[in-house]
């Protein structure tokens, strides 16, 4: 066709798995992973020349009212029968557990102040430093409550070790190098859970508290012509951060005892100043800023039910 020019495009392997793992008699959980070594490739049948999707993970459950059984002659798509002969899995109770997680986010320096101490301080400015990312591992706690209509409510609380943290260089001149580096030791969350319940799912959302500590330094390093170092001031100092979370997640009972969970949560720390002081030649350097960090956490965990 005239309107439509030859195009010569590149060859191209895509690798895709799936799994699929019967949980119950009812219940199968599926993953799939698309283009698993995530290529940059163009269909050939896209006549608009737009990129294919790169890596792309899928999670899925699929439930059934009662099992397929032959030997019975059910489809499958009769009587509940088979599924109300043993009791529903109860969430009520105390649980205690572990959990692990990735972290990324967003760091950025909010009100940040610089003047000589004993005069009027300027308008504050707000900076982003740049993306972060870390691993935790912890432990959690909480209690559950499950009403006769399959609502279950909840508080959790929880504790993680944490690596997580960012280096960021700002060139101001080719006289002055400014770096900034954040570092999160542990952080904590409080949080009231609420979802539904069929038998051993357990489909919630959460919300709550966090909090975190958190180390904040900025260096300056000043240096003469001749590019030899000069000075170096280091500011910052150790707050505990505060701010809130929010999260949704799924939870599965294995046995009467242990349940098994992954969940995403959303936590902002925006509430934590830092200051610091340091004299040169006679005067007093004078800096503060606030810590904003957005982090997105997906967290697996087990839980003993007692």
């Amino acid at each position: 066709s005239p309107f439509i020019a030859l195009i010569g495009w590149q060859p191209y392997t895509l690798l895709d798995v799936f799994a699929n793992y019967q949980l119950s008699d009812f219940l199968t959980a599926q993953i799939s992973i698309d283009n698993l070594t995530d290529q940059y490739y163009v269909d050939p049948l896209n006549l608009a020349l737009l990129p294919s999707p790169g890596r792309t993970i899928r999670f899925g459950l699929t439930g059934q009212f009662s099992p397929t059984d032959s030997s019975s002659g059910s489809d499958g798509l009769g009587s509940l029968t088979h599924f109300a002969e043993g009791p529903e899995f109860d969430w009520t109770g105390l649980y205690v557990g572990a959990n692990a997680a990735y972290m990324s986010g967003g760091a950025r320096l909010a009100d940040q102040l610089e003047y000589n101490k004993g005069s009027a301080p300027p308008s504050s400015i707000d900076r982003t430093m740049g993306d972060f990312t870390g691993k935790s591992a912890g432990v959690q706690a909480g209690f559950n409550y499950q009403f006769g209509n399959h609502l279950v409510v909840g508080l959790e609380g929880d504790f993680a070790w944490t690596d997580a943290g960012y280096d960021s260089d700002i060139s101001i001149s080719r006289a002055e190098t400014r770096s900034f580096n954040a570092n999160v030791s542990w952080m904590a969350m409080a949080r009231a859970r609420a979802g539904v319940a069929v038998d051993r799912l357990f489909v919630y959302g959460a919300a709550g508290f966090a909090a975190a500590d958190v180390d904040s330094y900025e260096s300056i390093v000043k240096r003469n012509r001749a590019g030899a170092v000069t000075s170096v001031d280091n500011y910052g100092g150790n707050q505990t951060m505060t701010g809130w979370t929010i999260g949704a997640g799924v939870e599965y009972a294995m046995t009467r005892n242990w349940t098994l969970k992954g969940e995403y949560n959303f936590v902002n720390l925006d509430r934590g100043t830092f200051n610091s002081e340091a004299e040169a030649f006679g005067t007093t350097k004078v800096r503060s800023w606030r810590g904003d960090f957005d982090i997105d956490q997906v967290r697996v965990g087990v839980n003993y039910k007692f």
